[in-house]
């Protein structure tokens, strides 16, 4: 909400605020980073679903584009158009654009992974995003102005996130599709399957956070990184036996953990390569010369690592640029005094599948180690003066059947499940069922939200704070527009 995208988008849409719907409606943004983001409303007509009478200072207008009659409206300065087709209100800020919607019949031109990605939209959730981030995406790096550099656009092609926004947290749940011709980042984990990630196990609970993944065939994920990353595939068998890469996000430094189904072979050329140990709690700590292997093999997931240590805990292999934080880890780890136990990641844990190809947890430091080159410069920093502490910040990437499966997600520490029953404040009997759907009215008296509503005997009903009708007022009708 900090953000400047976010202002931005708001201050665009300002028009749309005579709109009065209880109906679906879908709006979609179009541009590019050397044109103005333009959008397009499509939504149910009915009579006064827009009336922009009292939303400001307004000017109406009736026009003639291209032989269709439309209605220009200046509203507070900012300009809309708008007209109805086929009993659909369409509203834009671009008089061509909208010439060209009610132009196109049915679904002619849409492309069809969006296509099957809204037939995968929870109609249930707050409000579902489609969003082309691939190379061919206009609007989405148009409203992360100014332009910059941004790891988002090589995620996927297409994403649809279903939004959930609850007291306590904030999901977003949907689908990732790549785009065929061109690698995405969705597409190191190909067909791997997803696994139960060990790499919370491992971690201290002191901790800023983590990011795990599931390579599954490490030949396989290194012929799909090559691809990704325009590099070589690995071509001797030294990680053949690693099954998941994770990343730790210590306060004293960065710790890499490769989890193998059998770490024998790896730990016996790392011995071997190493210039001495020390023991540490009956663990060794090796001191270790190579300290390009770990960037030559995995360095598109944790980027540039110079490995100076590392130790063996059962069938991982975990590396630090430093003693210290190694010296830490296996301190937390004898005591039993984990990640995987801290509030940060069970609350976490509690809306997430157990099974992973990717899990990042973190929290509000964590969270801002890892914004750089994500979203753009000027997104990162708005980000970064953003308080999160009390919330855990999760993503995780389930692939399966050629689609992936992504969750994002904001969760206040403590907070119980996503899953929650709403708890009613009160209940109230009327006279006969509603006509109309409950409407949300500031008392000018007394300045309190209040409840407006109307049943089928045509009564009009007046609902304080404390579920106490306060007035009940017989019409001579329904109710047409808004309240």
């Amino acid at each position: 909400k900090k953000t400047g995208p976010y202002g931005r988008v708001v201050e665009h849409l300002a028009p749309l605020r005579p709109l009065q719907s209880n109906a679906q409606a879908l709006i979609a943004f179009y541009g590019d980073k050397d044109t103005a983001v333009e959008y397009l409303l499509v939504a149910p007509f009915a009579p006064g679903i827009f009336d922009p009478e009292d939303a400001g200072d307004l000017s109406r207008e009736a026009l003639n584009y291209k032989g269709q009659a439309l209605d220009k409206y200046t509203l507070d300065g900012q300009v809309l158009y708008g007209m109805v087709r086929d009993s659909l209100l369409l509203l834009s800020t671009s008089d061509s654009l909208l010439h060209v919607a009610q132009s196109v019949p049915g679904r002619a031109g849409v492309d069809p992974r969006l296509a099957s990605l809204y037939t995968t939209a929870n109609p249930d959730r707050n409000a579902t995003l489609f969003i082309r981030l691939g190379p061919a995406a206009n609007a989405f790096p148009a409203l992360l102005q100014p332009p910059s550099e941004n790891k988002l656009t090589r995620f996927s092609d297409w994403i649809s996130l279903d939004i959930n926004s609850q007291q306590d947290y904030l999901s977003f749940s949907g689908i990732a599709l790549p785009e065929d011709s061109i690698p995405n980042y969705v597409d190191l984990f190909g067909d791997a399957g997803p696994l139960p990630l060990a790499t919370p196990s491992y971690t201290p609970a002191t901790a800023l956070g983590i990011i795990a993944y599931a390579v599954g065939d490490y030949q396989e994920f290194s012929v799909r990184k090559a691809a990704y990353t325009g590099g070589q595939a690995a071509r001797d068998s030294l990680f053949h036996s690693v099954e998941e890469i994770g990343l730790i996000l210590d306060k004293a430094g960065k710790l890499v953990l490769l989890n193998t189904y059998g770490a024998d072979t790896l730990s016996q050329y790392l011995r071997e390569q190493s210039t001495g140990s020390d023991n540490y709690q009956e663990h060794e700590i090796y001191s270790f010369p190579e300290t390009s292997l770990l960037t030559e093999h995995i360095g598109g997931l944790v980027g540039d690592f110079n490995a100076g240590y590392f130790t063996v805990l059962g069938n991982a292999l975990i590396f630090a640029e430093q003693k210290e934080p190694l010296l830490g880890l296996v301190n937390h780890y004898n005591l039993g005094t984990t990640f995987d136990k801290t509030p940060m990641f069970t609350s976490a844990k509690k809306s997430l599948a157990d099974e992973a190809n990717l899990l990042l947890v973190t929290g509000d430091k964590g969270f801002k180690q890892l914004l750089d080159g994500v979203l753009g410069d000027v997104v990162s920093e708005d980000l970064k003066k953003t308080d999160l502490s009390e919330y855990s910040i999760s993503a995780q990437l389930v692939a399966g059947g050629g689609f992936y499966h992504t969750t994002l997600m904001l969760k206040r520490l403590g907070a119980e499940s996503d899953d929650r029953p709403t708890a009613p404040w009160y209940t109230v009997q009327l006279d006969a069922p509603l006509a109309t759907d409950p409407h949300l009215a500031i008392n000018h008296r007394n300045h309190r939200k209040e409840i407006v509503v109307q049943d089928e005997d045509n009564n009009l009903y007046l609902i304080g704070t404390e579920g106490k009708v306060l007035w009940k007022k017989p019409l001579g009708g329904r109710i047409q527009g808004r309240v």
